[in-house]
């Protein structure tokens, strides 16, 4: 064959190897960049439960009974886990993102993210009143809660694993951390954190239990102005 059509075929396959070597770089770029974001987001909730478990068990030895205990859990879990709720809706388009490559995983993640929110919203006010009632509904709560972070874990190594070798390292650096002397000082400032803001929890709580003075009460007087004095005069 002439080398003067040899050659333009020989410029043809390469164009077309080198286009489908840079469109399957720029896959694979765009597949890792949405494999981090997820992680990024798992590893934040995961270390949100184990947050809200450490805190609430420190709860319990500031508590006098079951019934002082629950109305504390409750609100901080409401205020604190999974919050805002913008981190939740992140988390549901990152799912979203994966889920062309993924489509069987990413509905698993979306039911347990619906179990984390079913557990954020439970409230076990009205068993609080019966000891054994309440340990029996708390303790199904925790182990929830405990297996939810466990499948937590398992999907946060899947897919760190998946984004790369060097990310699957620094995970499991980062989930190690609880074993070392830095996590320990954590610990040290959690518990001093809890003990503070159980402080602060039942001080709100004693004031919104509290009746607020009326100008009908005692304290006030003829004129509705607290000690009898004139409300109008200084």
């Amino acid at each position: 064959m002439d080398e003067k059509y040899i050659w333009p075929l020989v410029g043809v396959a390469l164009g077309w190897a080198l286009s489908l070597f840079s469109s399957l770089l720029k896959d694979r770029a765009e597949r890792r960049q949405k494999l981090g974001v997820l992680v990024s987001k798992l590893l934040h909730v995961h270390t949100q439960i184990l947050t809200l478990q450490q805190v609430t068990e420190i709860f319990k030895d500031h508590a006098e009974n079951w019934q002082e205990y629950e109305p504390m859990r409750k609100r901080l879990t409401q205020r604190h886990f999974l919050e805002p709720e913008s981190h939740v809706v992140s988390l549901r388009d990152a799912i979203d993102d994966i889920s062309g490559l993924y489509p069987v995983e990413a509905r698993s993640l979306h039911n347990l993210v619906d179990m984390l929110l079913k557990n954020k919203n439970t409230s076990l006010v009205a068993a609080s009143k019966s000891k054994d009632l309440y340990i029996r509904m708390l303790s199904m709560y925790e182990v929830g809660l405990c297996g939810a972070e466990k499948m937590l874990q398992t999907c946060v190594r899947r897919y760190a694993r998946r984004h790369g070798f060097y990310t699957y390292v620094n995970l499991l650096w980062e989930l190690h951390r609880s074993k070392s002397v830095k996590y320990k000082k954590n610990v040290e400032y959690v518990e001093k954190f809890s003990a503070e803001a159980w402080d602060i929890f039942n001080k709100l709580q004693r004031e919104s239990s509290s009746p607020q003075p009326t100008a009908s009460s005692p304290e006030y007087g003829e004129h509705g102005a607290p000690d009898g004095r004139n409300a109008n005069k200084p």
